[in-house]
């Protein structure tokens, strides 16, 4: 088991109550490719889906070269289907997630050097 510790961003400590945390993970190509570490996003009620892009790249600090490449769906945590289907920028991320039962995903090559090997990061292990 691999255990993520990371700050919590100010927004979402102060978020309206119709607003969710959703759960996000990178991979490229294909959901079974999996790389760096997952985290958490505040999903705004009503925001377009441009917005929503505007401050995740914010966020994870990705230059807009990089960013543009980057592609973005909501997957079900059962997901079975090759197919998945695309969020475009007009696109209401809150009202197509359900944090319940899916989960936010973003699809781009992996440029750490270090998770390509394995497909997922090095885990950082704390001991008692």
């Amino acid at each position: 088991c691999t255990l993520y510790a990371e700050e919590v961003p100010m927004e979402e400590v102060q978020r309206q109550d119709e607003d969710k945390v959703a759960s996000c993970h990178h991979f490229s190509k294909n959901l079974m490719s999996p790389h760096s570490a997952p985290f958490f996003f505040l999903v705004k009620k009503g925001e377009e889906f441009a917005e929503t892009k505007r401050r995740l790249q914010a966020r994870l600090g990705i230059s807009d070269k990089d960013f543009a490449k980057v592609k973005f769906t909501v997957v079900p945590i059962l997901h079975l289907s090759s197919k998945i289907p695309y969020l475009n920028d007009d696109d209401i991320l809150s009202e197509s997630i359900d944090v319940s039962h899916q989960y936010f995903a973003l699809d781009h090559p992996d440029k750490n050097t270090r998770s390509r090997s394995s497909g997922m990061e090095k885990a950082i292990k704390i001991f008692n």
